[in-house]
């Protein structure tokens, strides 16, 4: 099976990006197996690296990440090419409410990364999305800010590869 996600081109159609889940589906428990992962003492000081290529995985849909989209140079293209996990976390809290009742949301994300050679988280952080709209936006059930995708990946692309 060949997925088109390596260098500056990009394949992201939907049945491609299906063929792209279904090569890893089989791995996601391993990838899941937090419990299993020591911990750096200073995983919440250390940067981490990026250890062979990634994949992102949603924690809570046990499944993985778009965010991948904008990782194309660091992704994996098989299950045998990783050697690092991107575990993500994400929340939406309630951060305020508008004139008419309607509830206001911030984005948060938290990411785990983990050497899967290794079994080790090496960094942990978290990044907060903007706030969310100062006035509620036209015809919406409510605002929310950005998620903080962009901060994600910027901080993913710069750590130093081993």
């Amino acid at each position: 099976m060949t997925v088109i996600l390596s260098g500056c081109q990009e394949d992201t159609s939907p049945k491609n990006w299906l063929a792209y889940l279904d090569a890893f589906e089989p791995s996601l428990g391993e990838y899941l197996q937090t419990a299993s992962y020591a911990r750096s003492p200073d995983a919440d000081t250390n940067d981490g690296y990026i250890q062979g290529k990634l994949v992102v995985v949603d924690v809570e849909r046990r499944a993985l990440d778009g965010l991948i989209h904008d990782l194309v140079e660091l992704a994996a293209v098989s299950p045998e090419e990783v050697g690092t996990v991107v575990l993500l976390k994400t929340e939406r809290t309630e951060v305020g409410s508008y004139t008419d009742g309607t509830k206001a949301y911030r984005w948060r994300f938290r990411i785990s990364i983990v050497d899967l050679l290794d079994k080790r988280i090496v960094c942990e952080r978290s990044f907060s999305g903007e706030p969310p709209p100062a006035t509620k936006p036209a015809g919406g059930f409510g605002g929310q800010g950005d998620k903080p995708s962009a901060k994600v990946v910027s901080f993913l692309t710069s750590l130093p590869r081993k």
